[in-house]
């Protein structure tokens, strides 16, 4: 299940972090604690938050918060994009 983007006035809007960590299995706050650098993962959240993310563990258990950070703006890009396919897909 892919978090999907709300819409407003026909304008994607990037998806809430508690979205994301929901798919994830984790808590909205747990999440943004690791995206601060304040909190670091067990090695199964953090292949959890890679498989949906669609990046590596070691980004998550070792890596930079401001990558990790780059690796959500990257993921809630395609669920945009996503949606915008299938809201087309959906118009026709």
């Amino acid at each position: 299940m892919t978090a999907i983007p709300t819409w407003n006035n026909n304008r994607p809007m990037k998806p809430h972090i508690s979205n994301l960590a929901k798919e994830i299995g984790i808590s909205q706050g747990f999440f943004s604690n690791i995206l601060a650098g304040r909190r670091r993962p067990h090695y199964r959240t953090g292949k959890d938050i890679a498989r949906v993310t669609l990046t590596t563990v070691e980004l998550w258990m070792e890596g930079d918060p401001a990558d990790m950070r780059k690796a959500v703006e990257n993921y809630h890009q395609r669920a945009i994009k996503k949606a915008m396919i299938n809201s087309k897909g959906e118009a026709a």
